[in-house]
């Protein structure tokens, strides 16, 4: 396959350098990171699956076309590796560092919020021996704790690098959240008028009670995810949302290490 150095390679085609690589490195330990672009801007998915799901008419079909797609390899990777005898000795995760925006909230793309279909991503680990099999985690967890939790299967020594393992979802002692999830958005040059960044920095604090988003000019949302799927029901100025502000400002405040909200002074 010829590309252009602009253009990102397929996922077919970083799987087959994936296994060209791996020969070359006979079987001794290894780590490896693929990184998939497929259903990535400008949604524009090899094989047919840009027109997989409703032809393809709107962004969001060709992004579930490149999904799919993405999919497919993941399959073919993970059949190969079984076929090699390599399976059962290999430590799989499927994730990804962000979601997309289709129209909610008025936004598209990603990176100029903090909302859910931003932040909420795929995790899926299969760790034979390490990791139960089958098993649906439904605490929250975070990306932050995903090396540690490699560290951890490798059986290296824990705090060699930031986080916890997330073994600690799945064992009797981790049945709770391992919240709270913090989350923060950089402020962008020339933003555009729909980008919350706009305003500067964005924070925003996760748990099983609700999602706090503070945004550069000093407004805080509250948003109870449970049952507001869609994040439209902001719950900063209900009776009750004054104290949750505070409670979720000293989430921020222990997370960070820092005083929290900052003094007007330093807001835009």
């Amino acid at each position: 396959e010829t590309v252009r150095k602009s253009e990102p390679l397929t996922a077919a085609t970083i799987a087959r350098n994936f296994f060209v690589w791996r020969d070359g490195e006979a079987r001794r330990p290894y780590f490896a990171m693929l990184n998939f672009m497929d259903a990535h801007a400008p949604y524009e998915p090899p094989d047919g699956y840009g027109t997989r799901f409703n032809s393809g008419k709107t962004e969001l079909d060709r992004y579930d076309g490149g999904i799919a797609y993405e999919d497919s390899i993941i399959g073919s990777i993970v059949e190969r590796l079984r076929a090699r005898g390599d399976l059962e000795r290999t430590i799989l995760v499927v994730t990804s560092d962000h979601g997309e925006q289709f129209g909610e909230h008025g936004l598209d793309s990603h990176g100029n919020s903090l909302y859910l279909p931003l932040l909420h991503v795929p995790l899926m680990v299969r760790a034979p021996g390490r990791a139960p099999a089958g098993q649906r985690v439904r605490s929250l967890v975070s990306l932050r704790d995903l090396a540690a939790t490699l560290v951890d299967f490798a059986g290296a020594p824990a705090g060699v690098l930031p986080g916890g393992s997330l073994a600690r979802a799945w064992t009797s002692s981790g049945s709770a959240d391992l919240g709270p999830i913090i989350a923060e958005a950089a402020a962008v040059v020339n933003p555009s008028k729909v980008n919350l960044t706009r305003f500067g920095p964005m924070k925003s604090a996760i748990d099983s009670a609700g999602h706090y988003i503070f945004y550069g000019n000093g407004t805080e949302q509250l948003f109870d995810w449970r049952t507001d799927a869609g994040e439209v029901g902001d719950r900063s100025t209900a009776p009750d949302g004054a104290a949750a502000l505070e409670r979720y400002r000293a989430v921020i405040s222990g997370a960070l290490g820092v005083g929290w909200p900052p003094p007007r002074s330093r807001l835009h």
